[in-house]
Order: C-alpha cells, then sequence, then structure tokens
C-alpha cells in the first residue's frame, strides 16, 4: 500500500485509535510528521478538517504530530530541539488539562523540573487557540518575567512563541503578538499573559 493511501487510512480512524498508531520513536515519528503533514498541505480540506477534528478531540495527537520541543540543558539527553513525543502519563495530564481549560474549575498541580508540565499546559492551551473556536486562556505566574519576557526560553509565552513558529505552514494561522498576548487572526482566539 502506497503512503498516500495509508495515510489516508489512518484519518478514517477514530481519535483514540490514529493515537495509538502514531510512531514514538523520534527517527520514526520525524518521517511520520513529514508524510502527514505533506500528504495534509496537498489533501483537500475535508482531509484537514478531519485531522483538525481529531486534533480538537484528543489534544495529544497535536503534541505527537506537530508540536516541538525545546531542551536548552546540554547536560541533559536529548538536547536541542525535538519532537514532542508525550509519555503515557503526560497523555493523562493533558486529558486532565484540557477538561479543566475546557470546563473551568481549579485544577492545582505540583511539579518538578524537567518533567515538561509547563510544555504540557502551554501545548494544551495552544490547541485550544488554533482548533476550538470562541476560546481565550491566560498564562499566569507569580512572577511577571517568567510570562513573557523576549528572548528567554524560560518564559510561558517565549514557549508558544516557539511552538507556534514551529507548527506545519498548512495549520500555523496568522496572529498578532504583543507584549502578554497572542490572537489567533483565523478564529479571534486569544491567550493572554499576568
Amino acid at each position: 500500500m502506497n503512503q498516500q493511501k495509508e495515510l489516508e487510512n489512518r484519518l478514517r480512524l477514530s481519535p483514540e485509535m490514529f493515537l495509538r498508531k502514531i510512531p514514538t520513536s523520534p527517527e520514526e515519528n520525524i518521517a511520520f510528521r513529514l508524510s502527514l503533514h505533506q500528504y495534509l498541505t496537498t489533501a483537500g480540506r475535508q482531509a484537514r478538517n478531519d485531522f483538525v477534528e481529531m486534533c480538537r478531540l484528543k489534544p495529544q495527537i497535536t503534541f505527537k504530530t506537530m508540536l516541538w520541543t525545546f531542551q536548552p540543558k546540554r547536560n541533559i539527553v536529548p538536547y536541542g530541539i525535538l519532537p514532542f513525543i508525550t509519555w503515557d502519563w503526560q497523555d493523562e495530564e493533558i486529558e486532565i488539562i484540557n477538561k479543566y481549560m475546557l470546563e473551568g474549575g481549579k485544577l492545582q498541580r505540583r511539579k518538578s523540573r524537567e518533567i515538561g508540565i509547563t510544555w504540557i499546559v502551554g501545548g494544551c492551551g495552544l490547541n485550544l487557540w488554533l482548533f476550538t473556536p470562541k476560546t481565550s486562556g491566560l498564562m499566569v505566574s507569580r512572577k511577571e518575567d517568567v510570562v513573557d519576557k523576549k528572548g528567554d526560553p524560560d518564559s510561558l509565552f517565549w514557549k508558544l512563541d516557539f511552538m507556534i513558529k514551529n507548527l506545519p505552514d498548512w495549520c500555523r494561522p496568522e496572529y498578532i503578538r504583543t507584549d502578554k498576548h497572542i490572537e489567533n487572526k483565523w478564529n479571534g482566539n486569544v491567550i493572554d499573559g499576568e
């Protein structure tokens, strides 16, 4: 079966089945991403809409097929720009965080360093910003510089900027970016910071 036919068949799966079939080794995942987005770039609008709906329903698909993360510390392997391939426990966290972002309520998480929770929260917010109409989000930290400091990979908005910049071309919207504010011009969604 050729690669295009295989991708067409995968896109007919339920979001849960599609998610299970995403490769998790970095090399295979990158190859899958390239072929998937090459296909979606040339496929009709319906194929892209079907894929977007899967991402909306199962945000882990967005992480594992579109988002990248950055590990700036050279003493941690792997280092550099990496495909965001979530672990099982992160997939569970994404479900919980996404539910609270959609339905509201108070959610607190204890976090240790280097486990990706900040990236996960940002990615969940970004997924809603991209694919869920009439959405607004708020990124908050106890220190203003941690929210939005230009050029600082530790700041929340730097992580959002990085993820947006590395989205596939076909789904990267036009947007307005000012201090502590990102507005999606395609759907009017915003993420603010304080």
